[in-house]
């Protein structure tokens, strides 16, 4: 841990660094359900409305490779497993990527949601998004 991230392009070795240049940001639901699911539905309407980013959907493995290498800023996943996501979160972080939960915790093993991004700045509006995503369920209810 602490080393980077390396990868394999034309037979040779690299490090991996994130990047925001790509604009493009990930977002799945991960098989959320209940309120969870109604968060992930609004915040997928208000980054679509922001119309700041090209959105995309990948399985978590490929998202958070994705990421580490710089192909895309960010990755969202609003109900997340450890096996799904340990792998790559790891590959990400070392890579310069920040992680969290929806929350802007940490991300843990433990954690039931992730958000990767390349910078800070797009991090905190990603979480923004998070929280006014989960304001309005709250408000809806």
């Amino acid at each position: 841990y602490g080393s980077g991230a390396w990868g394999l392009a034309d037979d040779s070795v690299r490090r991996l660094r994130v990047s925001s240049e790509s604009k493009t940001v990930i977002i799945e639901d991960g098989h959320s359900t209940g309120a969870r699911r109604e968060q992930a539905a609004n915040f997928l309407a208000a980054a679509v409305r922001l119309d700041h980013w090209e959105l995309r959907t990948f399985s978590t493995t490929l998202s958070l490779a994705y990421v580490a290498s710089g192909r895309v800023a960010a990755y969202s996943l609003f109900s997340i497993s450890a096996v799904h996501a340990a792998a790559g979160s790891l590959l990400a972080s070392e890579a310069g990527a920040l992680l969290t939960d929806l929350q802007g915790n940490p991300w843990m093993i433990e954690s039931d949601s992730l958000i990767a991004s390349a910078d800070a700045a797009l991090h905190d509006e990603l979480l923004k998004l998070a929280h006014d995503a989960e304001t309005v369920r709250s408000h809806n209810m």
